[in-house]
């Protein structure tokens, strides 16, 4: 029997969508050292790296002790730096991260370090430097981006307002198509400048940057929902900002826009297919799963659960698969994942 190599995807370097119906199957992986076939993860894809990334394996591992160890550190004078009003210094390990040498009279925190982009591969860099620059910023990626993200909304507050005091769904599509949509397609590339507090907001003339779009988006999606009932419109525009280009998409189709049309899929349809297309073109497309996804997925599940059963209504007689059996399964897997991957405890208790 020939021995049968092992087969690794190629990494993507367009959009992958599943909504046209056609899901993404993992074939079987043979040759492994038991003997036994294995099904590779649904929700995973699979990359072989480059043999030691230029480093070699006592070398990496002695980047990654190095690290601990002055996170270790870090944290015994932690306490003592905040009750001094002193700023922790920069670890060595987060030189690579940052082109400049380490001067001990300067600090992370202060205005005279200039952070830039470096050519160096970042899976040379050990995983515990992205948690010290984190502890070392006093807030969390999550927090500093809600933050943001609310601020923005508040000054976006004249569209937002507009778009929810149109009168009909079609009016609502209307406004997106022609005052963001098309706009964009025709302005070209989006731009990542601030909006200045000062700024004018003109609901004609809305500004459109890289931060400005999503909000857009999930506001016209949710008054569809919410104050229309429309999920075909929903889902249309979904469609049709995924198809917009790759800088519109990444910059607009965002987890919590993700996570309104999972909400439509189910609450509209109550289609577990669907649900398990979009949870693999978010993992294929690195749109991260926050706490909404987790409380969605778990309301999905226990809905599916109940109608299995009967506890919904016993006058009903639902129909169940094999196949409603693994959906389910994978799309459970998905959500552990989420919870297993974040540091947050709120989302932590979900699991319990």
């Amino acid at each position: 029997m020939k021995a049968v190599s092992k087969q690794w995807p190629v990494r993507l370097n367009g959009i992958r969508s599943f909504s046209d119906g056609q899901l993404l199957r993992i074939p079987r992986v043979q040759g492994s050292d038991d003997g036994k076939d294995r099904r590779v993860d649904p929700f995973h894809v699979h990359r072989q790296l480059d043999n030691g990334a230029g480093f070699s394996r006592s070398k990496k591992e002695q980047m990654i002790f190095t690290s601990l160890l002055e996170s270790i550190f870090e944290q015994k004078t932690v306490g003592e730096n905040k009750s001094a009003g002193k700023v922790q210094k920069m670890p060595q390990s987060l030189q690579m991260l940052f082109q400049q040498s380490l001067n001990p009279d300067k600090s992370a925190g202060s205005n005279d370090v200039q952070m830039e982009m470096v050519n160096e591969d970042l899976r040379k860099v050990p995983l515990s430097s992205s948690s010290l620059i984190h502890r070392m910023s006093g807030q969390t990626p999550l927090q500093v981006a809600k933050d943001e993200r609310e601020q923005l909304t508040r000054q976006l507050g004249p569209v937002l307002q507009y778009i929810s005091n149109l009168e009909t769904d079609m009016d609502v599509q209307e406004y997106y198509m022609n005052n963001i949509l098309n706009k964009v397609a025709i302005s070209g590339p989006l731009e990542n400048y601030e909006v200045d507090e000062n700024t004018h907001i003109d609901p004609n003339a809305p500004p459109l940057t890289k931060k400005t779009v999503p909000i857009y988006l999930y506001h016209v999606l949710d008054t569809l929902d919410e104050a229309f009932h429309a999920p075909e419109q929903v889902i249309t525009l979904f469609e049709l900002s995924k198809r917009s280009g790759i800088d519109f998409y990444v910059s607009a189709c965002t987890v919590d826009v993700y996570n309104k049309i999972l909400q439509v899929r189910w609450k509209y349809y109550r289609d577990l297919y669907a649900v398990e297309s979009l949870l693999s073109e978010m993992n294929v497309n690195a749109v991260l799963g926050n706490e909404e996804t987790v409380k969605i997925i778990g309301k999905i599940h226990g809905d599916y659960l109940e109608a299995k059963y009967g506890v919904s209504d016993e006058n009903l007689l639902t129909l169940w698969n094999k196949e409603d059996s693994k959906r389910l399964k994978n799309i459970n897997q998905y959500r552990m994942r989420i919870i297993s991957s974040s540091s947050d405890d709120d989302l932590l208790q979900l699991s319990i």
